[in-house]
């Protein structure tokens, strides 16, 4: 029921839906449940419950994909945690599904028409309105039976859950004073040392050759590769291949243009036969989708992809006229009736001259593609270099020095997205003066060669020299302003009194700021601006009258000191305060409650047997790495 609600989730009103289901039992995680049987072996056991490969590759997959929308190339380290995370929440969800049964859970019928009839998208002038719920559901493929079903579901993993976790839920107590962490405010006056402080001086060899020894790691040579990278591209190709009078002459004649119809066809599928023709019937009639997909909720009545259709399926659909059906016919164990919805006509033209060239060179590229491929593949047999070949064949020829696994993606800027991830799967899959296969991506076909390779080493002083004298320099910057805060605001900890006599005393003009941690975080603050997240985290450490020594974002050396604040007055001036402190216990006592629930999970299946089945990870690691 929520995948079909997911299917259509871009409707308003299903948008309305989620988000009132969802606030209802954000707790406990309700995501896809996998309902697939399969013959092929389990990958986990929970006691006598099984996972199957095929539910568990499923939504692997599903997951992935998820992944990969926010990140093109995923670590083989990301990918594992993704099994984990996946395995680990069908183990959940096969808990829920069995556990409460077992113990005799169970929602009365009131209840869940109690909640349904409170969610508002379902209400009509402040009044559940049955006309409403009954279209809303219908909108996105739905029925009230299976809606009030998966409800009833859910409101029993609630009732399960919730004796169980209300005892490890935070109290309010806990969470106030959380809350006065959050937002008390606080008052720094910050310093920043000034480049006077900095004593210049140069690095002897020796130092140099110290520093690189306390730090060999940091300035390891990677390993390099050198590589050519030869491109041809296929629109180079077509502009090249060449077409007769006699060709176009004859393409011309065979699409001399006429009218074509474009059917909509949309699908009706039924357990039964007589379902089926019933439905013919009804199609018949009505003459309309809503009142057809309204006469048949239980089943999709969506506009198909007409050519996916079976031959003989669409050879019967292509003398149908408007309204009228085909069917039913047996298809993959349901009874289906294709009914043609709307049809449209487009006149299409006769093809010109230059139409007919451009479509005779688009049907001969593929093999004008291959041929050059196979002629490149016999000149580099033959001992031909590169160079030679590039005036003979339409490719583009690129050299890049220096390639290492850190900097490749920068040196490979000036190419296509997907064709830089074939050239960065292709340079370290190669040894040296090895070559790929050309590899076609998108309209332009990629050859990696490999031409040199430095393996990775310990640095000699000489490799790294320039690294090595601007970190010792800015590592004596560091030391000198250290040394320098220290001795001018260091007796300021011992006696805070002194603090604006000591900013006096050396000229220096202090930064203000009056922020609370939840504040902090917002780039209005302006403390956000001047040091990052771990560095503020550690200032509303410091004890009030306190000084220490931070670095900010560009590398500076900052001296803090902490003043007092009333921070009740202050929070009472802030007219915002109160909805933002609402807004935050929420979703503070929120991931309290999620964690506490995993928590309980975790305690049902440490009692449980649980297998995990090595032979179905390997078997899913085994399809990621061919696909």
């Amino acid at each position: 029921m929520l995948q079909k609600i997911r299917e259509h989730s871009g409707s308003l009103v299903v948008k309305i839906i989620l988000s009132v289901i969802g606030a209802s039992f954000i707790v406990f995680g309700i995501t896809d449940v996998v309902r697939i049987l399969t013959a092929t072996p389990p990958v986990a056991k929970v006691g006598s419950m099984k996972i199957h490969f095929q539910d568990f590759y499923t939504i692997y997959q599903r997951y992935v994909s998820s992944l990969r929308r926010s990140n093109e190339k995923l670590s083989s380290e990301v990918l594992q945690t993704a099994q984990k995370e996946v395995l680990d929440h069908l183990i959940n969800e096969l808990i829920l599904e069995y556990e409460p049964d077992k113990l005799g859970v169970v929602v009365p019928q009131s209840v869940v028409t109690r909640y349904i009839t409170n969610i508002p998208v379902f209400l009509k002038n402040g009044v559940f309105d049955a006309e409403v719920f009954k279209t809303t559901l219908q909108r996105v493929g739905m029925n009230p039976k299976s809606f009030a079903s998966d409800i009833s579901k859910q409101l029993k993993h609630q009732q399960f859950l919730t004796p169980m976790t209300s005892g490890i839920i935070l109290n309010n107590r806990y969470i106030d004073f959380l809350m006065d962490v959050i937002f008390r405010k606080r008052r720094f006056e910050v310093v920043i040392v000034p480049e006077r402080a900095n004593k210049k001086s140069e690095p002897t060899q020796k130092n140099l050759e110290i520093w690189l020894m306390e730090h060999p790691e940091k300035y390891q040579i990677p390993e390099q590769r050198d590589i050519k990278i030869v491109t041809l591209e296929h629109s180079v190709v077509q502009d090249k291949i060449s077409v007769s009078k006699e060709n176009i002459a004859e393409e011309i004649v065979s699409n001399q243009g006429g009218v074509i119809e474009h059917k909509e066809v949309r699908a009706l599928s039924f357990d039964s036969e007589s379902l089926g023709h019933e439905a013919k019937f009804v199609v018949t009639k009505e003459r309309d989708a809503d009142k057809i997909k309204a006469a048949f909720p239980e089943t999709d009545f969506n506009v198909i992809d007409s050519s996916l259709l079976p031959k003989d399926v669409a050879e019967c659909i292509n003398g149908l006229a408007k309204w009228e059906s085909y069917g039913p016919i047996l298809v993959k164990g349901k009874w289906v009736v294709y009914v043609v919805t709307n049809i449209q006509m487009e006149t299409v033209p006769a093809l010109s001259s230059e139409e007919s060239t451009l479509r005779i060179k688009k049907r001969n590229l593929p093999f004008a593609v291959e041929g050059i491929k196979d002629q490149i593949d016999d000149a580099i047999a033959a001992g031909q270099s590169f160079d030679e070949m590039s005036g003979n064949f339409p490719i583009k020829i690129a050299d890049i020095k220096g390639v290492t696994r850190k900097n490749i993606e920068e040196k490979l800027s000036s190419f296509d997205s997907n064709v830089r991830k074939v050239i960065v799967d292709q340079t370290f899959a190669l040894p040296k003066n090895g070559e790929s296969s050309f590899i076609d991506v998108n309209d332009v076909s990629v050859m990696v060669v490999v031409t040199d390779v430095t393996e990775a080493h310990a640095p000699k002083l000489g490799e790294v020299q320039y690294d090595v004298t601007a970190d010792w320099l800015a590592s004596e910057k560091h030391k000198n302003a250290y040394e320098w805060a220290y001795n001018a605001f260091g007796r300021a900890q011992d006696d805070p009194t002194l603090w604006p006599i000591l900013v006096t005393k050396h000229g220096i003009k202090t930064q203000n700021f009056e922020v609370s941690r939840f504040d902090a975080q917002s780039e209005q603050s302006g403390i956000s601006t001047l040091f990052n997240q771990k560095t503020i985290d550690r200032i509303f450490l410091i004890k009030t009258h306190s000084v220490d020594y931070v670095e900010t974002k560009d590398g500076n050396i900052a001296v803090v000191f902490v003043c007092t604040l009333n921070a009740g007055q202050q929070n009472a001036l802030d007219t915002g305060i109160i909805e933002k402190r609402n807004s935050v216990r929420e979703s503070l006592t929120r991931g309290v409650q999620s964690d506490a629930t995993n928590l309980v999970l975790h305690g049902i299946k440490s009692t449980k047997k649980v297998k995990i089945a090595q032979k179905s990870i390997d078997r899913l690691n085994r399809i990621v790495d061919e696909s």
